[in-house]
């Protein structure tokens, strides 16, 4: 699944842009940290990668019935 949040309003709650950059504020890494530890809450869910902008969030996640622990997400190969 393609998986885009936005805030409610479009607030910048999540950071800032600084020369083409995104510097990720305490909630912006909240929201970066939850989601790397969703397969250890959900086996069934094969992560692959997370944008996360000032006012909303990109992600794609896979949910599968069959995953098995040899599925890595691109984000843990290049993490």
């Amino acid at each position: 699944y393609f998986v885009t949040i936005c805030v409610y309003a479009r607030k910048c709650l999540f950071g800032e842009v600084v020369n083409k950059v995104m510097l990720l504020n305490k909630s912006g890494n909240m929201i970066y940290s939850a989601w790397q530890t969703m397969p250890n809450q959900y086996k069934n869910v094969f992560l692959d990668e997370i944008i996360v902008m000032p006012d909303h969030v990109h992600a794609i996640v896979e949910i599968c019935n069959n995953c098995c622990e040899s599925n890595k997400s691109l984000f843990n190969l290049i993490g």
